[in-house]
């Protein structure tokens, strides 16, 4: 465990956050809100100001989760990506693969978003589809993710028993998706009934056409992925893929990095309901 947390100590290196009081700029009397800023990044200040009691919680309390996981799941040799998005954001792609089609290669992972917004820590046991650095998240029925929260705090090194046996509940969920992402891969669904039944119908002649050049796009995808995988036939896996490869390559910010891209797309509405349209086809099978 300590190389995972040295590599999360030195990535974010550059980002511990400080607290200070802002001033009333006409009469230079203090205020009772507080700024978080970045003094090793020129003082770029995070956009949510804070009271007097919060306080800001470090790159070692981003390792303990890991810590804590470590003790209920084998993280060790675990692949790390990092990012920053007002506050740490970690993924940890565990040593381990579930293959569907026989060569779609799925991953357990572990993330954890940790914001500065004075909410809970976001903890997601994930499976990540690994082709193409998808990054595809599985989600349950609700649009919902797996996962917990853990409450926020500056001091969670020194609880660590809590968040252990906070995994220690919600390991069970990793079977559950399990059993999600096998269902999907063994499912054969018509693609285009997919598509129709997801994309919303367009009266106007513009809506129409964007529509269809939605559908086209995204059959691309799932007929290339097909190709790629041995010609197979499609099931709700591959069309749900297809979705999320549309969403991550061709409307995602380029700004981001393939990582936070395939979260983009994870947090995406189409994707959401695609994934429960994708269940739903799949159950019907």
């Amino acid at each position: 465990m300590s190389n995972t947390c040295d590599q999360i100590q030195d990535y974010f290196a550059s980002y511990s956050v400080s607290k200070r009081q802002y001033k009333n700029p006409f009469t230079g009397e203090l205020s009772d809100n507080y700024g978080l800023f970045l003094p090793q990044r020129d003082f770029e200040e995070l956009p949510r100001p804070v009271k007097a009691g919060y306080v800001p919680h470090t790159s070692t309390d981003v390792c303990s989760v890991f810590e804590a996981a470590g003790q209920v799941l084998d993280i060790e040799g675990a692949k790390l990506e990092m990012g920053w998005k007002n506050g740490h954001f970690v993924k940890a792609t565990l040593d381990e693969t579930i293959t569907i089609n026989g060569r779609d290669n799925v991953k357990p992972t572990l993330l954890v978003q940790a914001g500065y917004d004075g909410k809970s820590f976001e903890t997601t046991l994930g499976l990540f589809r690994m082709v193409c650095s998808n990054g595809m998240r599985i989600l349950i029925k609700g649009t919902k993710s797996y996962g917990f929260k853990l409450q926020h705090s500056s001091r969670m090194h020194e609880n660590l028993s809590l968040l252990v046996r906070q995994f220690e509940d919600n390991i069970h969920q990793f079977t559950d998706m399990y059993g999600v992402v096998r269902k999907l891969g063994a499912s054969n669904i018509d693609h285009d009934e997919f598509m129709e039944n997801l994309l919303p119908v367009y009266e106007s002649k513009a809506g129409a056409t964007r529509r269809a050049d939605t559908m086209n796009a995204i059959r691309d995808i799932n007929i290339r992925e097909r190709v790629n995988l041995g010609g197979v036939p499609n099931t709700a896996w591959l069309s749900l893929n297809a979705v999320h490869g549309h969403l991550q390559h061709n409307k995602a910010p380029k700004k981001l990095n393939p990582m936070m891209s395939g979260e983009w797309a994870n947090s995406h509405t189409m994707y959401r309901q695609a994934s429960d349209l994708a269940r739903e086809m799949a159950e019907a099978v």
